[in-house]
This record gives structure tokens, sequence and C-alpha cells, in this order.
């Protein structure tokens, strides 16, 4: 099993030029990919609900409903999200299916 980490996943972003150029074009982006590297996992932090909230902000600012005709593609989004789902932190029902341990 590959081991993922978040600056990894911060390096990855970084490196991917066609999320720079989606961030150059719409720069509002920068705070939702902002937030997604930031965040960190608490006990009550929940994974989907925090990728959930992200994505409706992406919504309205790449892909088919973006206002910028240029990142008005399946593709532009698919970049955004995928870059959103690498840098989020696994939540515990990630780590512990069945449960926390007990110590």
């Amino acid at each position: 099993m590959v081991r993922r980490t978040k600056k990894g996943a911060i390096k990855r972003m970084k490196d991917n030029k066609r999320l720079q150029e989606i961030l150059r074009v719409e720069p509002c982006l920068w705070s939702v990919v902002n937030d997604a590297a930031i965040q960190l996992r608490s006990r009550t932090y929940r994974r989907i609900r925090t990728y959930l909230a992200l994505r409706n902000r992406v919504i309205p600012l790449v892909g088919w409903h973006a206002e910028r005709e240029e990142l008005r593609t399946s593709d532009h989004y698919q970049v955004v999200i995928d870059t959103i789902v690498d840098l989020l932190p696994p939540d515990e029902a990630d780590l512990w299916p069945e449960g926390r341990p007990e110590v």
C-alpha cells in the first residue's frame, strides 16, 4: 500500500501545470484548493462532508457551470476535483472502518 502524505499532495498540486493554468484563469479557485490543503484531521472532521462543501464551491467556477467559458469542460472540473481529493486527509472512518481501536 502506498502511503500518501499531505506534503506529497501539495507537491503534486504545485507541479500540476494544468491545475496552475486553471488557477491562473480563475483565481477564486485558490481559496477552495487552499482550504483543502490546510484541512487537518480531527475527531470531528468528516472527509465526505468537507469534500462536498468544497465541491459545491467549485461548481460555479470550473466545469459545465463555470462563469468563464474557457473553463466549461468536465476535464477542467476533474483536474480541480482530483486535486481536492488528493489534498484532503483521511478521516476516522477511512482509517478505522470498524471503529477506532481502544487504547
